[in-house]
């Protein structure tokens, strides 16, 4: 099985260096131009249209890297920094029905700083096929429940920033924070699943928000819990238990 594995990781990564672990698969491919960083949690790769699709958004980041180190080599004579790309998956929750799956990129394309930004996917175990926000809730409950994440986020986000920073966000920061995380669909898009230790019921969610992806970059990145209390009344009925229709 092990070698099966291997060989499909051969076949789907043009990368210089492939490592196996029993929990999670390593690939890397590094030259003096760039480096190129991939770590997958086995529980995706045993999911083939979701392995798929996690290494398709990793594929397309490296094409634009290696595109990014090539106009740089033309255009920049000499030296330049390396560029960089490097994406860790995790699980954030799983049970007969559902994975929820977050991936962390860090990345350095030759600006003024690296950048962080999250990509999250919550996959239908049964249907083989990824969750939006939208579909976790009554058809005619969802309004309510995104607005009720939407105004919890932006009070736990005051909270977050607030423990880091040592004091209250000014006015215009509490209103860049309202304009970025809205009820709109597209706000919450970066949402996972969580759940306490050793239980297979989901307990809330988190929202995932990159370095300067809606507030100014110096603030980092911001990872928003919203607990299961502020949306529970407008799940779909076995939500917790199994997948959505």
């Amino acid at each position: 099985m092990i070698m099966k594995y291997f060989l499909i990781l051969l076949l789907v990564f043009p990368l210089n260096s492939i490592a196996y672990s029993a929990k999670i698969y390593h690939t890397v491919e590094k030259n003096r131009f760039y480096t190129l960083r991939l770590a997958i949690p086995k529980a995706i790769m045993s999911i083939e249209p979701l392995k798929e699709n996690v290494v398709q958004l990793f594929n397309a980041a490296a094409d634009e890297t290696k595109k990014n180190a090539d106009e740089a080599k033309t255009m920049r004579a000499g030296y330049f920094p390396p560029l960089s790309l490097e994406t860790k998956w995790q699980v954030t929750f799983e049970n007969k029905s559902l994975l929820s799956i977050s991936g962390i990129t860090y990345e350095y394309q030759g600006g003024a700083h690296p950048n962080t930004y999250f990509q999250t996917i919550v996959w239908d175990k049964i249907n083989n096929r990824d969750i939006p926000i939208t579909e976790l809730f009554k058809k005619d409950k969802v309004d309510l429940a995104l607005k009720a994440i939407a105004e919890s986020a932006q009070r736990s986000w005051i909270k977050i920033y607030t423990q880091r920073s040592g004091e209250k966000p000014s006015p215009d920061l509490i209103e860049q924070a309202k304009q970025g995380i809205t009820s709109d669909p597209k706000t919450l898009k970066n949402y996972t699943l969580t759940h306490a230790k050793g239980h297979t019921t989901i307990n809330g969610i988190e929202l995932l928000y990159g370095a300067g992806e809606i507030w100014p970059h110096v603030l980092g990145e911001f990872r928003i819990p919203v607990p299961l209390s502020v949306f529970s009344e407008y799940l779909n009925s076995e939500i917790t238990t199994t997948a959505p229709k």
